[in-house]
């Protein structure tokens, strides 16, 4: 459903909320990977395995709703 304050030709106006949701995946991902690990105890590759699991799934949740 459109947001009736976005407008694709003026920079000011507010971004349609799927948008925002779909943009903010990333930052999402790392606050759930946070919120279930302790990351200074993590390798680097292990945190990154993990928080490819958890776009993965959050994209298939997003593709769900769409």
């Amino acid at each position: 459903m459109p947001s009736e304050n976005f407008d694709p030709y003026n920079h000011a106006s507010l971004d349609e909320p799927n948008f925002v949701l779909r943009d903010s995946l990333g930052s999402l991902a790392v606050q759930i990977l946070s919120s279930k690990n302790d990351l200074s105890q993590m390798s680097y590759h292990d945190m990154l395995c993990e928080l490819l699991d958890i776009i993965t799934e959050l994209h298939n949740a997003y593709d769900r709703m769409n």
